[in-house]
Parts: structure tokens; sequence; C-alpha cells
């Protein structure tokens, strides 16, 4: 088995894989689009992912997640109040799904036939998030029992208006929803 080659080729690679698996799920993906994509022969793609197309969005997965980590889950464990926190990471949200143009990864893993081959590591990206979400809730006051209710409905509000805006072909409702996010969530919770 080859070794991948260029570690910061390949995350630029994965990220080119995530932008065609965002758009057309794992079962719709095909090598050639992914060839297309990257500008490399499937020879070259096996080089740099031994495993192929799982290793590929496995990758994929990765370079996103680090990705929102800097974008969204940073904010949420960096110094401020948890106003502060939810703001910055509702900015985030907005800012990685490019005000709801494009899709959600693990959103379209789930759909499109990755969910039984992937299922430990979307469950566990999902879990992650609702969990630090609420940490910043729990800051607020909110109740343990309350606080992962709260955060698991913003990231299904997320994942809807997502699917809604791209449907519509209209992002101002993914928009008004990262805005309103934090009042949302700090309802009837002194902050």
């Amino acid at each position: 088995m080859a070794t991948p080659a260029n570690p910061s080729l390949r995350d630029t690679l994965a990220h080119k894989i995530a932008d065609v698996l965002r758009a057309n799920g794992y079962e719709g993906t095909s090598m050639a689009q992914i060839s297309k994509a990257t500008g490399l022969l499937k020879g070259s793609l096996y080089h740099h992912f031994p495993k192929g197309k799982e290793d590929m969005a496995r990758a994929a997965m990765q370079v996103l997640a680090q990705e929102a980590e800097r974008l969204m889950i940073a904010s949420l464990v960096a110094e401020g109040t948890p106003r502060q926190k939810l703001e910055a990471w509702a900015k985030g949200v907005e800012e990685f799904y490019l005000g709801g143009e494009k899709n959600c990864l693990l959103g379209t893993m789930v759909l499109s036939g990755g969910a039984d081959r992937f299922q430990s590591e979307l469950k566990d990206a999902f879990s992650a998030w609702i969990t630090v979400v609420s940490g910043v809730l729990i800051e607020a006051g909110a109740s343990e029992q309350q606080a992962p209710r709260r955060a698991q409905a913003a990231i299904e509000r997320i994942q809807g208006a997502l699917i809604v805006a791209r449907a519509l072909e209209d992002f101002s409702g993914f928009q008004q929803l990262t805005q309103d996010l934090p009042n949302v969530l700090l309802e009837e919770i002194d902050d």
C-alpha cells in the first residue's frame, strides 16, 4: 500500500473532495467527479488516499472538522460571556456554510448512503457540537437537562435551514436564522 504524499497537498485535495461530497453526497459522488474536481487521475488519487473513496470521505470530514473547529467551536470555548460566545459561533456557522450556499457534509453523508459506513464519525461530530453548545448554555444558566435539548434543537434548525435555503435558492432565511440563534438559545435564560 502506498503511503500518502505531502500532507498539505492531501488536505487541499480533501477540501476539493469535500465540496464534491457536499454537493452530491457519498453514493452520488463518482470517482470521475472527484478526479475532475482535484485535477488528478484515479491512480494519483489512490496515491494520496490508498483506501479509495472511503478514505477520501474520511479525509474530507477531517479537514472540514478542523475548519469547523476554527470557525465555530473555538468561539464557544473562548473567553467572553455566553452571549458573546454564541454570537461569534453564529457568525462562524454562517461563514462555514457560506451563508447557506454550502451543504453540511455531515448531513449529506447521512442522507446519501454514508450513514451506515460513517455512523461513528457522524454521531461523534454531531454529539460534540451539541455538547459544546450545551456547555455555553449551562454557563448562561440553563439546566443540565435543558441545555442539551436547546443545543440539539439549534443544530436541527441549522440543518433544516440549510436544506430549505438550497431548495428555494434563497439563503436569506438561513442568514436570518444564524442572526437569531443566540437570542433563541438564550431566551428565558439569564445571561
